[in-house]
């Protein structure tokens, strides 16, 4: 069915206005203060909502009743909205935006789902992109247009939204809950493997079995992005999922990491992590140090070192200066088995590593899938071609 529509603007049908500027307090004393950071995953706990004391008049002001639409309008999260529903006595903060429609022949939940379709984030992006602090201010929200159906084509549009992201989003928590599946089956492999592995195995001290480089500072004047010189490492900042991607260069290296050598972070917050050298030397920061392996198989050991993340975060965290020591790493024991059985627990690794990747670029795809299909129904709603059966069709296709 075709249907006559209309653009409006937003500032013909709504009331917009920014938040109230004040700051939070945890007293419980006034009103909930509604925050950017408060609205997680298209929900807001407001139990866990700071209080704002505020005049009265202010208050009447600013409150956010059902039906209302909060805009996030600087920072990261600009252009997120979010639609309230029987809130708690409540104000937004000032880095929110409220609309409240005034026209009675737009649904709040209409205009709610027109905040997420492609062409809404479009105008975000084109928005913000030349603003200095990133954000999007009232003005731009104001002139934002958005289709008008009829009444009762908004409600059907609503109502078919409503079933078919319901649907949607189930799917969504399926496939996230397999993928963390997936990520987690490796580590279990891994775990079991070695867990096997120490009790019957002896055990070595790293220090008896690798050479360990700190690395050292070099000044700011002493790298360059202009890639003069060899590869300079400063920390995780640099590391990939597996390999380090070089981003600075300097013609005055002083520690150096090999080929095959083992990166681990030993300051910062990123203490533990790890990555593998590829290049056959780069320069390494202070931040970082290189396990070299001497008498043991370096990806066994790489294996190893991944399980004890926390080990060396929990050393990091009980330290005068947040990080780790060389004895820290060094007195580490690891279990050594024959160079054979080091090779065949590698292999098998390998071989879990690589159904692992398989399964997660299959969950991925799903995802990504799922979230086109909600684009495709959002077009299709604001064009006037979506009915229950196109929706349903849309969702059999996309979920098989």
């Amino acid at each position: 069915m075709s249907w006559e529509r209309q653009l409006v603007e937003l500032q013909e049908v709504a009331d917009i206005r920014y938040g109230f500027t004040a700051k939070a307090s945890w007293d419980g004393v006034g009103p909930k203060f509604l925050r950017i950071t408060d609205i997680q995953d298209g929900e807001v706990h407001w139990d866990g909502v700071p209080s704002v004391q505020l005049e009265d008049k202010d208050f009447e002001k600013h409150r956010l009743i059902s039906g209302d639409i909060v805009f996030a309008r600087t920072g990261a999260t600009t252009g997120k909205s979010y639609l309230i529903s029987k809130p708690p006595k409540a104000v937004p903060a000032s880095y929110l935006i409220r609309l409240r429609l005034q026209d009675s022949c737009l649904l709040p939940e209409y205009v709610s789902y027109f905040f997420q379709t492609e062409s809404y984030w479009k105008t975000i992006k084109a928005g913000t992109s030349g603003s200095a602090q990133g954000g999007f201010n009232a003005s731009k929200l104001a002139g934002l247009k958005i289709p008008r159906f009829p009444l009762s084509e908004q409600k059907r549009i609503v109502a078919n939204l409503d079933e078919a992201f319901a649907g949607i989003d189930e799917a969504i928590a399926n496939t996230e809950k397999n993928l963390a599946n997936a990520r987690e089956l490796f580590d279990s492999f891994l775990i079991a493997a070695f867990e096997k592995l120490s009790g019957s195995r002896p055990k070595k001290q790293l220090g008896n079995i690798v050479e360990l480089i700190s690395g050292q500072h070099i000044d700011k004047r002493d790298y360059n992005l202009e890639h003069r010189g060899i590869g300079y490492l400063t920390g995780p900042a640099d590391f990939g999922k597996r390999y380090p991607a070089v981003s600075k260069w300097t013609e005055l290296p002083k520690r150096m990491a090999n080929k095959g050598d083992i990166l681990i972070t030993v300051k910062g917050s990123g203490v533990g992590k790890l990555n593998m050298m590829i290049e056959s030397e780069l320069a390494i920061s202070r931040q970082l140090m290189a396990i070299r392996a001497k008498h043991i198989n370096s990806e066994f050991l790489y294996a190893f070192l991944s399980l004890k993340k926390r080990y060396f975060q929990d050393l990091s965290n009980g330290a005068a200066i947040p990080g780790i020591s060389r004895d820290d790493v060094l007195k580490l024991s690891i279990p050594v088995p024959t160079e054979d059985e080091q090779s065949e627990v590698v292999a098998s690794l390998v071989d879990v590593g690589n159904e692992v990747e398989r399964l997660k670029k299959g969950y991925e795809r799903k995802l990504s899938s799922l979230a086109e299909l909600k684009q495709s129904l959002l077009r299709m709603a604001f064009t006037g071609e979506l009915t229950g059966s196109s929706a349903e069709k849309k969702m059999e296709e996309a979920v098989s």
